[in-house]
């Protein structure tokens, strides 16, 4: 997801963030955040903030079948921000690793984190 704000002059608009991610669907019903970005100059401005409510409300509205919840491997410097945002760490006895190791490798500090969401099945 981009999101770009529209000039006032009539200009080229000013890009301002982007949002990767991807939805693993069922067995495992997870939206996994990939990257975000926010140029330097558009930082401190919520753009990140609007980028990360955005995925959260898109994955919110699909239902359980679907998402349960989003995880995403924040950064060192970016974990307070994610923490703002409601985000929960996960702990590491959680976290499922492949065989090879292959998901071990990440980033030196970076911890895993999650917030659940989806729509609840309708009560029949």
């Amino acid at each position: 997801a981009f999101l770009v704000r529209p000039s006032s002059s009539g200009g080229a608009p000013t890009f301002c963030g982007v949002l990767v991610y991807k939805l693993w669907g069922p067995p495992l019903r997870v939206m996994s955040i990939l990257r975000v970005a926010v140029p330097p100059p558009m930082r401190m401005f919520g753009y990140g903030k609007l980028l990360m409510r955005w995925v959260l409300q898109r994955a919110s509205l699909m239902p359980r079948t679907q998402c349960t919840k989003l995880t995403l491997c924040a950064k060192p410097d970016a974990i307070a921000f994610y923490e703002r945002l409601g985000w929960t760490r996960i702990p590491e006895e959680r976290l499922a690793l492949s065989a090879d190791g292959e998901g071990a490798r990440r980033m030196t500090g970076a911890i895993w984190m999650e917030m659940p969401c989806g729509k609840p099945a309708p009560k029949r």
